[in-house]
């Protein structure tokens, strides 16, 4: 350090040699005849950092998604500044151009003093999983990239599901932690990690304990010997997080026969064991048919053992969960039966992992779910003298937990409602004031809607970037003249946003995969908003359908 005598004032010029990591000096002041006054002042340099505990990550350092929210940006420049960090995502099975161009958002460094931006990057750990969710690949990784004046790149990590993986030995029947891991592991990793096996077609199944191989120095675990054939995850745990990623391991004996299946249909455990790639996703697609239409198929308790994995691992890292969503009826039954709560939270959570939104799968679905449940319920029950007020109790019992994870839902409710339990009372004010007055609903829609809109106004703060929707602004040509919101520029978007998504519930037409990313970003701007004018529209909707019996 320098010092430049300027008049009464003196001038400390750092050299060019300071350290990247170096982020304040120890400046001290003496006097004679006086007690000297240390001062801490921050670096006079533009630049920036994510950082952990204090310190800067290495470039292009990888770390999972579960601990984003322990993570920090930070930079420091001249003031008025403007620092930002920017989000897209890349997979390795690539991403539609159009799609790839949703799959980002931007999250703004606050001013903490002293030319220092910083941003906890907790708030948006929820939003970078669900953008890694619509690409629906195992190995989709989220850049972060921190932007300062000029858009000039400070610095940039990656996010990804997990951030360690094993290696499989085949030679020596064993896997292993590769040397990078060890590194990033640090010291007593003996200690926390631990590998174990499950076989995938019984996800239920007490996993198998792997044990560690000494004439690797405890860096290799063994592979059993007496394994039955059929496709095994291997998974690792670091002090009891999942964080590697699951490896696949099939184990092919020749003398043994594939695990037993249910006779004269196509078994779930036969599914997953199907080695074919092309002929395993054509068995799960006829499997989820088959379930659709008997509710008491016996595979059902095996889909609820594969949601129970979703706990720890990615849902679309399974393929029978990527089946279910090609398929969303499917998606409606595993919540209808979901009667522990656990499993209706677990349920309800997999549109933040999946590309699908509960809210966009079509009403009429819902409506066929319910009759076939409920009247396969009454069937089975045929021999009861109470069997009516047994399904009645059932049915108020689902109504009211599926309720209680959205309005929109009570809405629905009510409708089908209409279909299954014709004459009982209805539960949400809009449907009583359908029920009293059908044309009433729609008399008062716009003066609703109004109010919800100033509402929303209320509780946005000036200057708050309001986001857009290319897309839904398309659609939105087909909504009324009221609901399209034409004078409101820049806000329009949000505006239109649960309309459009509605118009998309009323209808049996599949909502594109880009739309339905931007639905969800609109939504989460507001979700008041969003849920309540949603709600409101498609009661609108569906008090003009006259329920059917379709059994």
């Amino acid at each position: 350090m320098n010092i430049e005598r300027q008049g009464d004032c003196a001038r400390l010029v750092l050299s060019d040699e300071v350290p990247n990591d170096l982020v304040q000096v120890e400046v001290t002041l003496a006097w004679p005849d006086r007690s000297p006054l240390t001062l801490c002042l921050p670096v006079p340099r533009v630049g920036g950092a994510f950082t952990y505990g204090g310190l800067p990550l290495p470039r292009e350092a990888l770390i999972a998604l579960d601990r984003l929210g322990a993570y920090r940006a930070e930079a420091r420049g001249p003031d008025p500044g403007r620092y930002y960090i920017e989000v897209d995502v890349t997979a390795t099975g690539g991403l539609d151009p159009d799609l790839r161009k949703l799959l980002w958002l931007r999250h703004s460094l606050k001013k903490r003093g002293d030319g220092v931006h910083e941003a906890i990057l907790h708030p948006i750990q929820e939003p970078v999983g669900e953008l890694m969710a619509m690409a629906a690949d195992t190995d989709v990784r989220a850049r972060l990239v921190l932007y300062g004046e000029a858009r000039r790149d400070l610095h940039r990590i990656q996010v990804a599901r997990y951030d360690m993986m094993l290696e499989p030995d085949r030679e020596n029947n064993c896997v292993r932690l590769p040397g990078e891991a060890l590194r990033k592991l640090g010291e007593g990793w003996q200690d926390r990690v631990t590998v174990e096996m499950l076989p995938l077609w019984r996800p239920d199944e007490e996993p198998r304990k792997l044990s560690a191989l000494e004439e690797f120095a405890g860096t290799a675990w063994a592979i059993p010997d007496d394994l039955e054939s059929g496709p095994w995850w291997v998974i690792g745990r670091d002090a009891g997080w999942t964080r590697f990623r699951p490896l696949l391991w099939t184990i092919n004996r020749e003398d043994e026969a594939r695990p037993e299946v249910h006779s004269g249909e196509v078994g779930l455990a036969n599914a997953v064991c199907e080695p074919d790639v092309e002929s395993r996703v054509q068995l799960m697609d006829d499997l989820i048919r088959c379930l659709c239409e008997d509710m008491h198929h016996p595979d059902w308790d095996g889909i609820k053992s594969y949601l129970r994995l979703t706990k720890e691992h990615p849902a679309h890292t399974l393929e029978i969960m990527n089946a279910m969503v090609r398929h969303p009826e499917s998606l409606v039954h595993l919540l209808m039966r979901s009667i522990d709560q656990d499993d209706l939270e677990q349920a309800w959570k997999l549109e933040r992992e999946m590309p699908f939104a509960w809210w966009l799968i079509p009403a009429a679905k819902w409506q066929l779910v319910a009759q076939r449940y409920f009247y396969s319920l009454a069937d089975s029950l045929a021999d009861l003298e109470d069997r009516k007020q047994i399904v009645e109790k059932v049915f108020l019992d689902t109504i009211e937990r599926l309720g209680a994870q959205a309005h929109w839902l009570q809405v629905l409710c009510d409708w089908i409602q209409e279909s299954v339990f014709p004459g009982m009372e209805p539960r949400t004010p809009e449907w009583k004031i359908v029920r009293s007055n059908p044309q009433g609903l729609l008399c008062q829609v716009p003066l609703l809607v109004e109010e919800m809109r100033r509402e929303l106004m209320e509780r946005i703060e000036p200057g708050i970037k309001w986001p857009n929707g290319v897309r839904v602004r398309e659609q939105a040509q087909s909504l009324r003249e009221d609901l399209r919101f034409g004078d409101c520029g820049y806000r329009r978007d949000v505006f239109c946003a649960p309309f459009v998504a509605a118009m998309y519930f009323l209808q049996e037409e599949e909502c594109p995969r880009s739309l339905v990313l931007e639905l969800r970003r609109l939504r989460a701007f507001d979700q008041e908003w969003f849920d309540h004018s949603f709600a409101l529209m498609i009661c609108q909707g569906l008090a003009s359908v006259l329920p059917g019996d379709k059994k």
